[in-house]
């Protein structure tokens, strides 16, 4: 049992975004597909930090019109953004407006040509220790201002909350798996 503990404790302490990407398989991104389309999303994506560098979390895993073009070339400084703050704080963050949010920073919307309005974000926990965080956000552009439900509902909120706790099981269990 030591054995197995000792690879699983090696395994997590190298997760970085391509192991992530690696563990991340075709039916954990469909279902977060699933998930971003389902809830009123334009995108989602789960940061990553990496242990060479923690004072950044980068995209791993993305979903949306940019797909997985952007995964391991986007990165958000951890001290800044709404995504940071549910990384450090290990925290749920639901902000309405984000844009308005003195907190929110700009950096990757301005590096991806987007407006974000509405975002969620959540720790990302892999046996118990976070190893990034995972969004969901809602773009403001000329096609989908009118005729649109803004913001996120209590049902999206729920349906993010439970399709990461599942998802962070997930993940573990391939953690396990290829142990």
């Amino acid at each position: 049992m030591e054995k197995f503990r000792d690879a699983i404790d090696r395994n997590l302490s190298q997760i970085s975004v391509g192991s992530f990407q690696q563990l991340a398989d075709d039916n954990f991104r469909k279902s977060f597909d699933d998930l971003v389309r389902r809830n009123g999303a334009d995108a989602g994506a789960i940061w990553i930090v990496e242990h060479d560098n923690p004072q950044v979390l980068t995209i791993a895993v993305n979903v949306g019109e940019k797909g997985d073009s952007i995964e391991g070339e986007v990165q958000q400084v951890i001290e800044t953004g709404l995504v940071s703050r549910a990384y450090k704080d290990k925290e749920f963050v639901h902000d309405q407006g984000a844009f308005r949010n003195a907190e929110q920073s700009d950096s990757v919307d301005r590096q991806l040509g987007q407006f974000t309005a509405h975002q969620m974000a959540l720790p990302f926990n892999v046996f118990g220790n976070t190893v990034g965080a995972v969004t969901l956000i809602q773009l403001a552009t000329p096609q989908n201002v009118a005729g649109r439900e803004w913001g996120f509902n209590e049902a999206a909120e729920n349906s993010f909350q439970c399709w990461t706790s599942i998802a962070q099981q997930l993940i573990e269990w391939a953690v396990v798996r290829d142990a």
